[in-house]
């Protein structure tokens, strides 16, 4: 029932972010709750007891008011955030909408979904009226709106405030709709509905509404738990760690070529987050020291301000705590390279994170982040131990591993809402991950939301082809699925890196491609041969194996400013049949060589499938080369699904 106050059109608007949550469990569904998106890209609030005992979700979205939802998505859990602050119970949790409704991983960035900006939210007073929107059981599945008055208000302090955590009504909420959304008569947003499981929760079977001002907070990091406070005031405590619950702090990231003020610096990117040191000056610093515990010293005089006493390297900061509840997510220190010692012999050092209370102490040290020093130079390098000092493309997952010199492989204007498969397999003891991300203009390192590494699907995946030989299946292996919803076409990059950043090759394996004749000159694909890729003396070979038996596969090297195939001395690069006079370069007949997926499935090449192979070798190269590959068939005669095969190697 409609009030006056609220039209139909209104309700309905409002209505489309509202979602239906189906809770699985083992694939199957086991209960079902409401939600709210509250961004363009999908993230949702509801119930923390909607989501909490589920290990997947599908999500609902209404196309017509009056029609069921239609199932759109799967989503994860983002945040559970914890029920007890001691005064009051929290009952909130977050989704992320990260598949679609195939399973298939998205860009969430690209989404474009209807949402409401919890941002802006009212207070209710008793005796307001408050409109419920959601998907309760007793509705059949369809979407239900109801309404009632606010019956009582309960407050209690966050941080040092008081204000309403709680609010009762008599609106009907039943099971389904927690986790929706509440609203006033002029439609603006209250909290989320929280259906009453004990009649002890407001001493009368009232429904309950969690304020939109408690649920800020929370996403704020301004709640405190009970009893989380640390005690610094005990001179035998044992000494803090990295795992206490008072102080944390990580090294998330380094960049080796950054600039400051002018100046060439190592820029250092650390997390901290600091609980019950409101007010409080905290000193943090990061420090320098070889593998063998000794400090980094020799710090030139003039820069005595990223000196310890002793003399090691250090920068260090004070800072202050301004909740009960502070994170700082990307806390930076700057450190010149010139105050980095010139050393005589190439070293292996590492850094650490410290933070303490101001003139007390450094109680709490983060992981070591290892790195290499050169001889002969004032400055770090971004090679490992190993020697591989070559630069690729970095990437930052979002788990927090990075991708350090990674090889790029970008497919050039995909279409939306095509599937694809990468799936990458190591040789020798080559251990991938891949990460897969729309394709960065500019420089910088990549922020990716797809990242692999070990996949038990992709364990099933083995090659046997000319240059690869036999490669076995491996644990270690990593594949994404993906498509994306753009409306447009969309550069996407594949970034293969080693995990521990060594040398070697790998296997990169692309599935859901077709040749058409809508492919104007064919399907292009760019490979960024780095100087890693370019010092290799395993030449870059590229493989096109038909799935379909109708399609002649046919590829090239495309020069970009003729849009014709590449010419050199030795002819255009191009190839029809492998192993024929018909190729560029070196070639191998290869029919009969496999690709094998999970399940005994098999891509078979053919006498009419192609490759190009292109000598790579150039140690001293320090800039990137483009190879601009083009798929298509034999004069264009011909269509089909085929896969590609990328066999590269890294120095």
């Amino acid at each position: 029932m409609a009030s006056a106050q609220m039209e139909g059109d209104a309700i309905d608007e409002i209505a489309k972010s509202v979602v239906q949550i189906v809770a699985l469990q083992g694939g199957e569904p086991v209960w079902v709750g409401s939600g709210t998106i509250v961004t363009r890209d999908g993230l949702i609030f509801t119930n923390r007891h909607v989501v909490e005992g589920a290990d997947d979700f599908i999500i609902s979205m209404l196309d017509d008011p009056n029609e069921l939802p239609v199932p759109s998505y799967y989503a994860s859990i983002e945040t559970m955030f914890p029920l007890d602050y001691g005064e009051f119970q929290l009952d909130f949790a977050t989704l992320q909408i990260d598949r679609d409704i195939d399973g298939n991983a998205i860009f969430r960035t690209r989404l474009d979904l209807p949402f409401l900006d919890t941002t802006k939210f009212a207070e209710a007073r008793r005796g307001d009226e408050v409109y419920v929107f959601g998907y309760p059981t007793i509705g059949d599945g369809y979407f239900v709106f109801t309404n009632g008055l606010i019956s009582s208000i309960q407050n209690a302090t966050v941080g040092s405030t008081r204000m309403p955590v709680f609010y009762q009504t008599n609106a009907e909420i039943a099971p389904g709709n927690s986790g929706g959304l509440a609203t006033n008569g002029e439609g603006e947003l209250l909290g989320i509905p929280t259906s009453v499981r004990s009649e002890d929760r407001t001493a009368a079977r009232l429904s309950g509404i969690i304020p939109y001002s408690v649920v800020e907070a929370a996403v704020e990091n301004r709640l405190v738990q009970p009893d989380t406070g640390p005690t610094i005031d005990n001179p035998d405590a044992p000494e803090t760690t990295s795992s206490d619950a008072g102080m944390s702090i990580e090294i998330t990231n380094v960049e080796w070529d950054a600039e400051f003020n002018g100046e060439a610096v190592v820029a250092i990117h650390m997390q901290v987050q600091a609980i019950g040191y409101l007010g409080t000056d905290l000193q943090v610093g990061v420090f320098f020291y070889y593998d063998d515990t000794d400090e980094l010293t020799d710090v030139p005089a003039q820069l005595e301000d990223f000196m310890t006493p002793s003399g090691g390297l250090s920068a260090q900061d004070v800072i202050t705590a301004t909740y009960d509840n502070t994170i700082w997510d990307d806390l930076i220190f700057y450190v010149p390279l010139t105050a980095f010692p010139v050393e005589s012999a190439d070293r292996t050092a590492v850094m650490v994170g410290a933070i303490g209370v101001d003139n007390v102490g450094f109680d709490v040290i983060s992981e070591s982040w290892p790195y290499s020093v050169s001889a002969g130079t004032d400055t770090t390098t971004k090679s490992d131990s190993s020697g591989g000092a070559y630069e690729g493309v970095d990437v930052i997952c979002p788990d927090g591993t990075t991708i350090q010199d990674g090889v790029e492989i970008t497919v050039i204007q995909m279409r939306p809402g095509f599937e694809y498969t990468a799936t990458v397999i190591g040789l020798g003891d080559y251990d991938p991950v891949l990460a897969v991300t729309p394709t960065l203009d500019g420089e910088g390192a990549y922020q990716a939301e797809l990242c692999s590494d070990d996949d038990s699907v992709a364990a099933g995946y083995s090659v046997s082809l000319p240059t690869t030989g036999n490669v076995s299946a491996s644990s270690r292996s990593a594949r994404v699925r993906f498509s994306h919803s753009d409306s447009d076409f969309l550069n996407v990059s594949f970034i293969v890196g080693e995990y521990d950043r060594l040398p070697g090759e790998f296997v990169l394996v692309l599935e859901g491609m077709a040749a058409t004749s809508a492919d104007g000159i064919g399907d292009p694909f760019l490979l960024t041969a780095t100087p890693n890729v370019l010092a290799s003396p395993i030449p870059a070979t590229l493989y096109m194996i038909g799935a379909e038996s109708q399609l002649d596969p046919l590829m090239y090297l495309l020069n970009t400013d003729t849009m014709e195939p590449f010419e050199t001395s030795a002819g255009q690069v191009i190839c029809d049949d492998a192993g024929g006079d018909t190729c560029w370069g070196t070639s191998y007949a290869f029919g009969g060589g496999t690709v094998s997926r999970a399940g005994n499935r098999t891509y078979t090449a053919d006498e009419y499938d192609p490759m190009i192979s292109i000598p790579m070798n150039t140690p001293d190269a320090t800039d990137p080369l483009a190879f601009t590959y083009v798929m298509t068939s034999y004069n264009q005669e011909s269509s089909g699904q085929y896969i590609m095969v990328f066999h590269i190697g890294t120095e």
